[in-house]
């Protein structure tokens, strides 16, 4: 898998999917999930509202943009009470963002920086997390397994951002 950050806008990169964080228990949206949730006309606020996405620890929302973004889906992954929130966290929800995206035969993943700039992980240890992370959720030990897989192999794992300062340090974590 190749892993990369980028820097740039999430709702005008393409690929197959775009990943975003939301905290437990947060009441506005703010930043890249503010800015995609504008552009899906309002699905995951309403989503919010009616309960569907809570922002759990590791629950996954997909929602799909029927081309109202470049990407076919959106992926929404909960992180938890944001008190609570460790590098640790981090590197199992991007884990479970390519878990559950490999099943759904996405080949490219563009995923926000997660919580960069409203937490206190620096942007290194971020990008670091997040590159463990999407490297662990897509490994598959297949030497003995002469069956071919049932879904595609997760291709790249890219990370956005749209600040190029932050954008050094992300890349210089997943190094």
């Amino acid at each position: 898998m190749d892993i990369q950050v980028v820097t740039g806008i999430i709702t005008r990169v393409t690929g197959d999917a775009i990943a975003l964080d939301y905290f437990e228990g947060s009441q506005n949206l703010q930043g890249v999930i503010a800015a995609v949730d504008q552009a899906l006309d309002g699905q995951i606020s309403q989503l919010i509202k009616q309960g569907e996405l809570k922002g759990k620890y590791k629950e996954s929302t997909l929602l799909y943009t029927f081309g109202k973004l470049p990407a076919s889906r959106v992926l929404v992954i909960g992180l938890g009470k944001a008190s609570e929130l460790t590098p640790e966290k981090i590197r199992v929800c991007a884990s479970e963002v390519c878990k559950v995206l490999q099943k759904k035969n996405v080949e490219t993943i563009n995923s926000a920086a997660f919580v960069l700039g409203s937490s206190a992980i620096s942007a290194a240890a971020l990008g670091q997390a997040m590159a463990e992370g999407a490297l662990l959720g897509s490994y598959a030990f297949r030497k003995h397994i002469t069956k071919a897989p049932e879904n595609k192999e997760i291709k790249e794992f890219k990370i956005i951002e749209s600040d190029p300062v932050q954008s050094a340090e992300l890349d210089h974590g997943c190094r």
